[in-house]
């Protein structure tokens, strides 16, 4: 029996229901999303939680917590991305993803039993990459953290102190992820890991971007097609792709982080010694998956009421944008009015086409999936797809 759901042909209906549901409700707190993810969890031998507890744990890692907790009562990003990364959170971990992927394509009868986790059905080398996706993501987290300060701010000593912390800790877990890498001793699945770090660090300097180092939306340009294709990896000439709105925001995207989910899935693969074709559909399902994921995650903050906080480069954003170019006065201002640009996010036509971009990547994903037999890591990552699309 197939359980890849049946492609919607009325797309419309998937808008209307979508708004719905945006305006209801959030998949990330959903009992059923949670059920899923802790489902997918068992599939794979234990929770992913236990993928970073190792090197959390650690006597580097403990330091940069102790001094973390100085920065309580600042408000520093750092102390945020400290307790998303310590609390549950519903976000379906990339590790996880990364294991489910290698259970998915199964063991090849030629690998060696020492090699093999008898109890879960995956690799010991494919359960170190799921670690290293883990600790990459979260040094680039950390990374994020970092602020651009001036000495009249307030609580400038205690800021600087969080800088440091935040680009201190991010290069810790990188040089800890190179080592762990370089232990698996892979040639190719060095380059893909190094190829998505590359991409990490340009996604720091797409232009244009505001006094406060935060990225703007390019001006709108109407003569150029679409041009990135799903089995493209980069490098990325920037020129190509701005102003229009479904290829900046695809590869902002990208760049960073969606390509390390992507990269890290294909590696996976690579580990267990599966085809090119196969590597190459789990490169597009990760691509697709974190795509999908990120545009379903934009769309929240445009629901009517919702005080969540957005990015200017978000797909609504850049739409409405594209529709409607006289809004870019908007962001050439020292004083942004955000709600203005929200109201009228809302008001306009980004809503609607960043849930058509969504269901695209959400087809791909699941076109992906099909040359993958059928197994319960397989019904897990159509699962997470399809909680994606309901």
């Amino acid at each position: 029996m197939n359980i890849l759901p049946r492609k919607l042909n009325v797309r419309n209906s998937y808008i209307v229901f979508n708004l719905v549901r945006y305006s209801s409700a959030s998949i990330a707190t959903n009992n059923g999303w949670k059920k899923i993810l802790n489902n997918a969890e068992k599939v794979v031998g234990y929770p992913t939680s236990f993928l970073n507890l190792r090197w959390l744990l650690n006597d580097e890692v403990s330091n940069i917590a102790f001094h973390i907790t100085k920065l309580i009562g600042t408000n520093h990003p750092l102390i945020q991305i400290a307790r998303n990364l310590l609390q549950h959170s519903d976000c379906p971990k990339w590790g996880l993803i990364v294991l489910l992927m290698s259970k998915a394509a199964g063991i090849k009868n030629k690998v060696a039993e020492i090699e093999r986790d008898v109890t879960s059905g995956i690799l010991h080398n494919q359960r170190a990459l799921a670690e290293i996706t883990e600790m990459i993501r979260t040094g680039n987290s950390l990374h994020n953290g970092l602020m651009k300060l001036k000495e009249s701010d307030d609580d400038y000593k205690d800021l600087t102190f969080g800088n440091k912390i935040a680009l201190l800790g991010g290069d810790y877990l990188f040089s800890k992820s190179f080592q762990e890498l370089a232990q698996l001793r892979n040639s190719d699945l060095q380059e893909l890991i190094s190829t998505s770090i590359r991409d990490l660090a340009e996604a720091h300097f797409i232009q244009p971007r505001d006094e406060e180092d935060n990225p703007l939306p390019c001006y709108p340009c109407y003569a150029k097609e679409n041009k990135l294709s799903n089995i493209d990896s980069g490098p990325y000439n920037q020129e190509e792709y701005s102003g229009n709105p479904r290829e900046e925001w695809i590869l902002r995207t990208l760049l960073n982080g969606v390509n390390l989910l992507a990269q890290s899935c294909k590696g996976a693969l690579i580990l267990g010694e599966h085809p090119d074709f196969l590597q190459k559909k789990a490169y597009i399902f990760g691509r697709s998956l974190g795509l999908a994921w990120q545009a379903s995650e934009e769309i929240k903050p445009f629901v009517r009421n919702s005080s969540i906080p957005f990015k200017l480069v978000s797909a609504p954003v850049l739409f409405q944008l594209h529709n409607e170019p006289s809004m870019y006065k908007l962001f050439d201002s020292t004083k942004l009015n955000y709600e203005e640009i929200r109201e009228r996010t809302i008001e306009g036509v980004g809503i609607e086409k960043t849930m058509n971009l969504q269901l695209e990547f959400v087809d791909e994903a699941l076109d992906a999936l099909e040359y993958f037999p059928p197994s319960d890591a397989k019904n897990s990552l159509v699962k997470i797809v399809s909680a994606l699309d309901c």
